[in-house]
């Protein structure tokens, strides 16, 4: 019995069978989606955090640890950027003394 089967040939510029054809040169949406997440895939994952084994001379104590030290150095960090702030409002209020004469705001908005 001979099974041979014919394949059709069909250029390389022309589209399968079912589909659109594509300017060539210029990029379809799904390769800019796949770009996208490429890039800000390294920078955030979305969805359910992944619980990773751990290898090497690592305990979860260890890492646990490392966890809280570095949540407690962004509160830090957080804590000491609000109380700058509040230091340097506190320092430009009192250099420039805005309450000293109250009764000359009082005549400027027209308040007696």
């Amino acid at each position: 019995m001979n099974h041979s089967r014919q394949v059709e040939t069909q250029s390389p510029s022309a589209p399968a069978a079912g589909k659109k054809a594509r300017k060539p040169g210029i990029p379809g949406f799904r390769w800019l989606v796949r770009r996208v997440r490429r890039i800000t895939g390294r920078l955030a994952r979305i969805g359910k955090p992944k619980i990773y084994r751990l290898k090497g001379y690592s305990t979860v104590t260890r890492i646990n640890k490392k966890f809280r030290v570095e949540r407690y150095q962004r509160r830090m960090r957080s804590v000491l950027v609000i109380a700058f702030v509040i230091l340097l409002l506190t320092l430009f209020l009192i250099w420039t003394k805005p309450f000293q004469d109250l009764s000359e705001y009082f005549r400027m908005f027209g308040i007696e």
